[in-house]
């Protein structure tokens, strides 16, 4: 009877150990036409369950690994002068690697932009109204 209680007590503390390493989610941020790996790239982790949320940036390689635990995480990675990226992560069973994750440069798909625009035809200065 001790031997099973010290067994059991042995499982236990391995089980719960092992629940104690936290699952993570990781991945490569690069360029979709070049292929080149993108630093300095803001990635977000906000969990669906309780909506936290942890922010990492990708390293000189373009690589990212947050620390989530288990759970269902939207993952937002963005970048000023990038097109955004949302996908949904789910960290049950093991790490989440979301392989290569590739931005599109949105400053070269923008073109030539035409603004147009027309004088008011009534203009508020002070206490006076100016019509043109």
């Amino acid at each position: 009877m001790r031997n099973f209680r010290r067994v059991f007590l042995y499982i236990f503390i391995l089980a719960f150990i092992a629940n104690l390493q936290g699952q993570s989610i990781f991945g490569t941020v690069r360029e979709v036409n070049t292929e080149k790996r993108l630093y300095n790239i803001s990635i977000q982790i906000f969990n669906l369950r309780d909506s936290s949320r942890q922010e990492t940036i990708t390293d000189s390689l373009g690589t990212f690994n947050l620390n989530s635990g288990k759970g269902i995480f939207r993952v937002v990675v963005k970048q000023e002068g990038f097109s955004s990226f949302v996908t949904v992560a789910r960290t049950f069973s093991g790490d989440a690697n979301l392989g290569f994750i590739e931005l599109i440069d949105s400053s070269k798909t923008t073109g030539t932009a035409v603004i147009k625009a027309q004088v008011a035809p009534v203009n508020q200065n002070g206490d006076t109204t100016e019509y043109n």
